[in-house]
């Protein structure tokens, strides 16, 4: 099961890549760390 998740990991990377896309942002994961941040 692992083995998928990693091949669909590197192969969302690599079609990024092909497509001269940046892989890196993730929404959700900055607007979870404001939502963090705003909590201290």
């Amino acid at each position: 099961m692992m083995s998928l998740v990693f091949l669909g990991d590197w192969t969302s990377y690599y079609l990024a890549m092909l497509n001269q896309t940046d892989p890196m942002p993730v929404k959700m994961i900055d607007y979870l760390k404001k939502r963090l941040n705003s909590i201290e």
